[in-house]
């Protein structure tokens, strides 16, 4: 009767050793592969199709949220973010370490040469034109996708100058033109005033 109790006790302890192992593992499993960031230095590293955060604390390491803004999407940006550290889902090659942006603002701006500054920012005038369902400015040498144009600006054949951030084309994706963020836009009164006087010139000469 005592050797059956102490057997019992034994496999119980046993089980219970092996639970709280368990759990421990578990939960040790998880702070590693998940954790929470708050207003953490990091510096934007673009490559390729990606931008990616580095933090300061942690200059080693690529985390990549496929979602941040466009505003954001600068090589060598300085911001401040808060989020969450993702794990890595079994079996699956990933560019970086999974995060998500709950927050994201810039620190000290843009920390870049001319040369970058000058590739990323646009400034230029042309003509709004609708392709399909979308409405374009053409330039003489581009055609530009805006990501957004003011209701104002939806006229086929509106004259306007414009700055712009160029906005990185999707992978696998076709377009008809380089995708960009509008900064400031107006009627370019300047080339409609042209426009009316070629026009203008061009009657006269007919007749």
């Amino acid at each position: 009767m005592i050797t059956k109790l102490f057997s019992t006790l034994s496999i119980l302890l046993l089980v219970g050793i092996t639970s709280c192992s368990q759990a421990q593992n578990t939960h040790k499993s998880n702070d590693e592969n998940s954790s929470t960031v708050k207003k953490q230095a990091a510096t934007i590293d673009h490559k390729g199709d990606y931008y990616f955060l580095i933090f300061d604390n942690e200059p080693n390491s690529r985390y990549l949220d496929t979602n941040i803004e466009p505003t954001f999407r600068q090589d060598k940006m300085r911001v401040i973010v808060s989020g969450e550290k993702l794990p890595i889902p079994p079996n699956v090659r990933m560019a970086g370490n999974p995060f998500k942006i709950t927050s994201i603002e810039i620190d000290g701006g843009v920390q870049i040469d001319n040369k970058l500054a000058v590739e990323n920012t646009i400034s230029d005038e042309g003509t709004v034109k609708l392709k399909g369902d979308v409405f374009v400015i053409e330039t003489t040498e581009t055609i530009y996708v805006p990501k957004k144009l003011a209701a104002d600006f939806q006229k086929e054949g509106a004259a306007v100058a414009f700055t712009a951030n160029k906005l990185p084309i999707p992978p696998n994706v076709r377009m008809i033109g380089q995708p960009i963020e509008i900064v400031t836009i107006k009627s370019n009164v300047k080339s409609m005033q042209l426009e009316k006087t070629i026009d203008t010139k061009v009657k006269t000469k007919i007749k």
